[in-house]
Order: structure tokens, then C-alpha cells, then sequence
């Protein structure tokens, strides 16, 4: 019951989280985020219906852990509006009713659809905007290293190359982010 509950308490809050993922500017960092939640159900129903697990419906210690991880995040998506939290909720919500459903085999089973969930959350508090400008910085300087390994003349300020007939800029792409 207290799966049902769960759920249907993290509905707004994740519909939040898609709203700002595809309003917001830093959308092109999480666009393919639908595509990783897709490719993360297929590979589930491909596991399972490879080798089905017998349904166990049993509330184990482990079952509890999730669900209070999940309640206490869910807590705080609405003491301190966060889609990350939501996020945070719902994959272990989702962990919890894998493990209530077909316990640890079903949960072994799964575990590499349940890493790519966690690769969907977004980094919170705008740290992946900082981390996309030092990627991109990073670039420049390894780029900057390769150019002076092969000899060829050159300027570097910000994240812009300079050489004697042409400007480079290492752009958002590169930094490793998209």
C-alpha cells in the first residue's frame, strides 16, 4: 500500500521534473533523457522475459530501506521543491517495488536497467552548467598541449584557440556533457 501511496504522492513532482528538463535552457544537456528511460523499460521486459523470476510479494528488510529512502526524499521534494529529489524518489520507489515484486533475483536481474534511471537524474543546482564551462576549459588546455606537441603556433584565452590564420572555439559539445 505504502508503494501505491508513494507513487501517487511523487506524480506532481515528476511531472515538474519533465516540465523544467524540456523548458529549460540546459534542456540540451538531459535531451536525451526519454530516450534513456525507453531504452532502460526495453532492456527490463528483454531480462525478464529471458529469464523470468517466480514473483516473491514479500516485504523484506531491503524493501523497507528503499521505501524510507524514497519517503525521505519525497519529504523534501515538498519541504524544498526539487525535481533532483523527485527524481531520487521515484528510482527508489521504483527499486522498492522491484525488490517487493520478485526480491533480490528480480533485483540482480535488473540492475543494469536501474543504473541507466540513475544516469537520468539531473545534476541539481545548476552544477552542470559549471561543469559543462571546466570540461570545456579542460578541452581547450588538452587541445592547446596537442598543438604545441606538433609545433603549430598558437594562442589560447578562455576556451577560444588562436592560430595564425584561424580562430577555434571549443564549444558546449565538446566538453564531454552531450
Amino acid at each position: 500500500m505504502s508503494l501505491l501511496t508513494l507513487s501517487a504522492v511523487l506524480i506532481v513532482p515528476l511531472f515538474d521534473l519533465g516540465n523544467n528538463l524540456v523548458t529549460q535552457t540546459h534542456f540540451q544537456y538531459y535531451q536525451h533523457v526519454p530516450l534513456l528511460l525507453a531504452f532502460a523499460v526495453v532492456l527490463a521486459v528483454i531480462r525478464i522475459r529471458n529469464a523470468p523470476v517466480d514473483p516473491v510479494f514479500l516485504a523484506t528488510p531491503r524493501v523497507a530501506a528503499w521505501l524510507v529512502v524514497a519517503m525521505a526524499f519525497a519529504s523534501a521534494v515538498f519541504l524544498i521543491p526539487s525535481s533532483w529529489a523527485a527524481a531520487i524518489a521515484a528510482i527508489a520507489t521504483v527499486c522498492a517495488a522491484v525488490n517487493f515484486i520478485g526480491g533480490q533475483a528480480l533485483s540482480r536481474r535488473l540492475i543494469g536497467p536501474l543504473s541507466l534511471l540513475v544516469v537520468c537524474i539531473p545534476i541539481p543546482a545548476g552544477i552542470d552548467t559549471q561543469l559543462v564551462v571546466q570540461l570545456q576549459l579542460l578541452a581547450t588546455r588538452l587541445a592547446s598541449v596537442w598543438l604545441d606537441l606538433l609545433g603549430v603556433k598558437h594562442l589560447m584565452t578562455g576556451v577560444d584557440i588562436r592560430t595564425l590564420g584561424e580562430n577555434y572555439m571549443v564549444e558546449d559539445a565538446c566538453s564531454g556533457i552531450r
